[in-house]
């Protein structure tokens, strides 16, 4: 193979990286990882080589740094929750673009921000609260990244309760039946089974001996 031939086939599969990092649910699978946190974390490190391999400049040694920072994290978070949304939402996508009715654009008065996700209103614009508090992002029931979202916030807060957890997610996500969700996933926790579990139930004790 040709030093040409092979740089082209370089490319090429850099193009395709660069072409499929919007559809991450596609690139990374998420039934492999146990911790939203590492799954962001994870997805940091692909866009971080693919920002590499875009920025590389022949001749020289100039790429982007090898470690993740802090706006990494956060960027990675973002584009899992804009891949779960277009995944699970995109009649709602069609219909917020199109400015068209629909159930629950009504029911929970969603809007897009100014990166494209979607985020729930209400009616406490006004409260000094965090804007993540009051305009939530909307993330999808019975999806594995929810429930890897819902498990990180629960041991983050020292294994809080289903009431304590719902409060600490909707600080900032607002999941349909949360509280299902949240419950679902608590009564999965080893360790919570571990302290919150009873005895086994003695047997029924045997007939007294014929004598």
């Amino acid at each position: 193979m040709t030093t040409t031939s092979r740089d082209n086939e370089n490319q090429e599969t850099q193009d395709d990286f660069i072409r499929t990092k919007n559809n991450v649910l596609n690139v990374i699978n998420v039934d492999r990882y146990h911790s939203f946190n590492k799954t962001a974390r994870i997805l940091g490190y692909v866009q971080k080589f693919l920002d590499n391999c875009r920025n590389t400049v022949p001749n020289t040694r100039r790429l982007a740094t090898t470690y993740l920072t802090p706006n990494d994290i956060h960027n990675a978070t973002m584009k899992l929750i804009e891949a779960v949304q277009h995944q699970r939402y995109s009649d709602v996508f069609e219909s917020l673009c199109s400015k068209s009715t629909h159930s629950l654009i009504r029911q929970l008065r969603l809007y897009l921000d100014k990166d494209g996700l979607i985020r729930c209103g209400g009616r406490i614009n006004n409260a000094p609260l965090p804007e993540n508090a009051k305009f939530p992002y909307l993330i999808p029931t019975k999806h594995r990244l929810t429930k890897l979202l819902i498990n990180d916030i629960h041991i983050e807060n020292l294994h809080s309760g289903i009431g304590a957890t719902v409060t600490y997610l909707r600080q900032k996500y607002w999941i349909p039946s949360a509280r299902q969700e949240v419950g679902y996933v608590i009564r999965k926790c080893v360790s919570c089974r571990k302290v919150t579990g009873v005895a086994y139930k003695a047997p029924d004790p045997p007939p007294l001996p014929n004598i």
